[in-house]
């Protein structure tokens, strides 16, 4: 009888290079605080003017502007326009399991006294 081996083979469910690199670039966004703030008071309205959010998170809107640009340029949050104003709402409903999923691992971490510390 032959031994099953223990090395992976290549198959579905191994992240090829490329979809890693777009994990990976999505996480490094989300990794500033400012923005996972932003997106979370995004998810609080169906759509939101970047004054609004400005003056909900206590930041300049100059702020909120260069943050936003950075989340829509990774396709995290879409945009429309209403004359001189610019209203801003997640992209899709993944952008909320993202952050809710996230959220709720960092508290489970909380709860079973992690440190919550640095990267190791």
């Amino acid at each position: 009888m032959a031994q099953a081996s223990n090395a992976r083979r290549p198959d579905d469910t191994v992240v090829d290079v490329a979809d890693a690199s777009r994990v990976a670039a999505v996480f490094r966004v989300l990794g500033d605080a400012s923005r996972c703030r932003l997106v979370y008071a995004l998810l609080r309205h169906d759509e939101i003017s970047v004054g609004d959010l400005a003056a909900t998170l206590a930041m300049s809107e100059s702020n909120v502007s260069h943050h936003l640009s950075v989340l829509r340029a990774h396709g995290l949050v879409r945009f429309r326009r209403e004359g001189k104003q610019i209203f801003y709402a997640p992209d899709d409903e993944h952008i909320r399991l993202l952050l809710d999923l996230t959220l709720t691992h960092v508290r489970h971490g909380d709860a079973a006294g992690a440190d919550g510390g640095g990267v190791s």
